[in-house]
């Protein structure tokens, strides 16, 4: 004689068809999470840090999907942009589609052919990379909190 016992977990039914339909769009939910925190905690932050003289740069600032899943990509879309985010070396500034460059300061005009820039100090202005240590782990967060509530 063999004994023999039967044990039934309740519920299996329904978890293992929240889980096919989790499967189905969980990129989709995944991504649009990501896209979401990003905008709200890190895009947020980089316009507040980016350095503001007519807001051309901040505008141009945006949360994107990646290349690769679960990727998101956060852009500057103003040729500038990396210029103040990692800095520069100094460098000579020639007018090209002018006849001369022109800037104010205290008040006066100024115009030359040529200048000397004495560059930008690597991190002085950056808005980017700061905005993402502060915001990346409630990205992680977020992105953790939609998993479980979908599958509740």
């Amino acid at each position: 004689m063999k004994l023999q016992f039967s044990i039934q977990i309740e519920g299996l039914d329904t978890l293992r068809s929240k889980f096919q339909d989790f499967a189905e769009q969980a990129a989709d939910m995944v991504m649009q999470t990501m896209l979401d925190s990003a905008n709200e905690n890190i895009i947020v932050v980089a316009k507040a840090l980016v350095p503001k003289r007519t807001g051309a740069l901040a505008g141009a600032i945006e949360a994107l999907p990646g290349e690769e899943p679960r990727q998101i990509l956060i852009a500057a879309e103003k040729f500038y942009a990396p210029f103040l985010e990692y800095g520069t070396s100094p460098h000579e500034i020639v007018a090209k589609s002018a006849k001369a460059l022109h800037w104010v300061s205290g008040g006066a005009n100024y115009f030359a052919k040529r200048v000397q820039h004495p560059g930008i100090e690597a991190g002085k202005f950056s808005f980017i990379g700061p905005a993402i240590q502060e915001g990346v782990a409630q990205v992680v967060k977020d992105v953790q909190n939609m998993i479980g509530e979908k599958l509740q």
